[in-house]
């Protein structure tokens, strides 16, 4: 019996041993696929944007098309005018057209064309008497010093004459942007090997008058002016050496001055730029395009005037609308009556045989997330956002694809 008894204990030993080791890799495999997840969910949840909510509101109407004489991106300005790059035929290279409104309908017996050659046209700055282009010189682009420096150009037309003159040449990181104009000055930021730099053009003689190294420079597309001398835009930080074969750089929305003082900022991830920045009384938004996929997102702040400083600072993913398989966002618009919009258009298939393409108002109060509410047209062809322009008191919404322009209301 006794013999039995120590026979059962080891047993038992041996049991409770392989157990134990059997016991050890499940709370391994606890630990690793469950335990460490939730806790790195828990802590970096307040960290990853939140996808905005949905609503649908009242359809787009369309109002107008038409067929430009070449394919290229095209757009009305504020004084209604079609402007933009196009390929014309039989002709090398892009050209920058201009051609006057009749209503919704361009007058292309009245175009002007101007030829620039292979080049890569990056902003404009419109005028009563013309406009100053910023265009990259592909052909001649000297890459150097970790391909970041390229030469850029600041052209004026003349709408007058019919002439072109080249204003100014620089080798700059990014392509430059305008400033607000101000004291019949044009003022231009960009980001130069030693420096960032604003130059200050004479806008009666079109020379430029000064070139003031500064803080910080403005990348991508025009800054948003706050009023007294201070802008809220997009800086890329080089960190100042530009000798490096791989550049890291940091990524911030900022706010700063006609001066180029860095006044505030916000870090930004590094695969995000910002694409337009935009300002509804003491409320801030920015709009963030992922730099390889169509992933974007929507950057909410208050503005703290006195202190100049950015407060709740809230970062939110913008989502698909509309059954499109992706959704590309670009062009804030504001619409009276309504407030800040945004312009988007997805394909409804991976073939782009239909797009639902629309505007979304930003409802936001401030208190808690905004919310989105969007006015969808199902077009049978894919079309870009291009965004908004006023005509007689009344906004239009347009939206591109090759020499095709839609117009909707």
């Amino acid at each position: 019996m006794a013999k039995t008894i120590r026979s059962m204990d080891t047993v038992y030993t041996v049991y409770r041993t392989i157990r134990t080791i059997l016991a050890v890799p499940a709370l391994i495999a606890l630990v690793v696929f469950v335990l460490i997840p939730g806790i790195l969910v828990g802590i970096l949840a307040p960290f990853q944007p939140k996808m905005l909510k949905v609503s649908t509101g009242t359809p787009l109407t369309q109002v107008g098309e038409y067929k430009s004489p070449g394919e290229g991106t095209l757009h009305v300005t504020p004084k209604q005018r079609l402007v933009g790059t196009a390929k014309l035929p039989d002709t090398y290279g892009i050209s920058y057209i201009v051609v006057p409104m009749e209503g919704l309908q361009p007058n292309f017996d009245e175009m002007q064309s101007f030829s620039l050659g292979d080049v890569m046209v990056w902003d404009y700055l419109e005028q009563e008497d013309g406009y100053y282009l910023l265009v990259e010189e592909r052909g001649d682009a000297v890459y150097r010093h970790a391909d970041i420096l390229d030469w850029y150009e600041l052209l004026w037309l003349d709408c007058t004459d019919g002439t072109m003159t080249t204003v100014d040449r620089m080798e700059a990181a990014g392509a430059p942007v305008f400033l607000e104009s101000s004291d019949g000055q044009i003022l231009l930021s960009w980001q130069g090997e030693n420096s960032a730099y604003i130059n200050h053009y004479d806008s009666a003689t079109r020379q430029r008058t000064a070139t003031e190294p500064v803080e910080v420079c403005m990348s991508s597309f025009a800054p948003t002016p706050l009023g007294n001398g201070q802008y809220l835009g997009f800086w890329r930080d080089y960190g100042g050496d530009f000798q490096e074969k791989s550049l890291d750089v940091e990524k911030y929305l900022v706010v700063s001055n006609e001066q180029g003082d860095l006044l505030d900022s916000y870090p930004l991830d590094k695969n995000y730029s910002v694409t337009e920045t935009y300002i509804v009384g003491d409320r801030g938004y920015a709009l963030l395009r992922h730099k390889d996929k169509p992933q974007h997102r929507l950057i909410t702040m208050s503005l703290d005037r006195e202190n100049e400083k950015l407060v709740d600072v809230q970062c939110y993913t913008l989502p698909k609308i509309g059954g499109a398989r992706y959704t590309e966002y670009n062009a804030f618009v504001w619409k009276e009556g309504e407030g800040l919009q945004v312009l988007f258009s997805g394909p409804l298939d991976w073939g782009m045989g239909a797009t639902a393409l629309g505007t979304a108002t930003i409802m936001d109060d401030g208190d808690g997330a905004p919310e989105l509410e969007t006015h969808i047209f199902q077009a049978t062809d894919w079309y870009g956002p291009k965004g908004a322009f006023q005509q007689d008191g009344e906004l239009f919404y347009q939206f591109s694809q090759g020499g095709g322009i839609l117009f909707f209301r």
